[in-house]
């Protein structure tokens, strides 16, 4: 309970309390003590019925887009995929390029992740170009560029076939490469090989360094043929790196295709299909055999 001590005189008592007896005299420092307990109590009543002042709501967080690799990376791995991270946006596209001209690759996990087809080449600037949706319809977008490592060994490779040349029908592409290959699969993974007609074929290998494309049978007469290695960025061995592509355009000629038999000693000689010839031939006596199999002319 909250006793209220009011008095209009400067001479007063105080009176009305439970317990207390009229004491005659003077309030210390007159009236005023009363009356400044009566406006402490109005202050206060005003005080309290006061609220605190409005706020003004925060502005929802922008749209964003964000990209790994964060522009100006350098060393970036040849290995890398680009990311697009979105906040409170959907991603509608993802572009890359290098020097200028469009890099291949594909979009994948919602269109959040960007990957090369082949791998990024070594010492080049990239620049990534994003661009997306936010969820009130506004378009946005975000850029970066980066720069990929230089290996510390290079690896070349040199293809037997000739720019234009023409070759038989039994002709092997030859690839040598400059340094012993370990990582096999990443290697054949990165050549392509074109033909003007079907054809199927598989990559072997001799050894480390010298790998050959064989067709299943023979490769059809008179057929084009482009070979295309995408290796500048491919790690073939730990450290070593391809630094270039290789890219070469030969031809296949007419076919010519001899069969010899060691049990009736003829030779059968086909061109262009047609048998042209069945001539009488000498093979290796007992001890010294002609060994069975398929050989090749590659150069004369």
């Amino acid at each position: 309970m909250v006793w209220v001590i009011a008095s209009r005189r400067a001479s007063s008592h105080v009176t009305g309390l439970p317990g207390w007896r009229d004491v005659p005299g003077r309030l210390a420092g007159g009236g005023r003590v009363a009356v400044a307990a009566v406006v402490c109590a109005v202050s206060l009543a005003i005080a309290a019925c006061q609220g605190s002042p409005a706020q003004t709501p925060s502005p929802p967080p922008a749209a964003a887009l964000s990209i790994s690799p964060a522009g100006g990376s350098r060393d970036v791995m040849t290995s890398t995929v680009v990311t697009v991270t979105p906040a409170r946006a959907t991603v509608t596209s993802i572009t890359v390029t290098a020097g200028g001209a469009p890099v291949e690759g594909e979009v994948s996990e919602g269109g959040t992740v960007w990957h090369s087809r082949w791998a990024l080449h070594t010492s080049s600037t990239y620049k990534v170009t994003a661009t997306g949706t936010s969820t009130s319809g506004k378009i946005v977008s975000a850029t970066s560029s980066f720069r990929t490592m230089t290996p510390s060994a290079a690896m070349g490779v040199h293809i037997f076939q000739g720019y234009q040349q023409t070759y038989g029908v039994g002709m092997p592409v030859i690839l040598t490469f400059s340094r012993p290959v370990t990582r096999k699969a990443a290697v054949e993974k990165a050549l392509e090989v074109t033909t003007s007609k079907p054809v199927v074929g598989a990559w072997s290998w001799d050894g480390d360094q010298t790998l050959y494309f064989r067709p299943r049978a023979y490769w059809p007469q008179n057929t084009r043929v482009s070979i295309t290695g995408h290796l500048d960025g491919v790690q073939a061995a730990p450290g070593v790196y391809g630094t270039a592509d290789l890219a070469q355009d030969f031809r296949i000629g007419s076919s010519l295709i001899v069969t010899l038999s060691t049990r009736t000693h003829y030779m059968k000689v086909w061109y262009r299909g047609k048998l042209i010839g069945n001539w009488p031939v000498s093979t290796g006596r007992p001890g010294y055999d002609t060994p069975n199999g398929t050989y090749l002319t590659i150069e004369k």
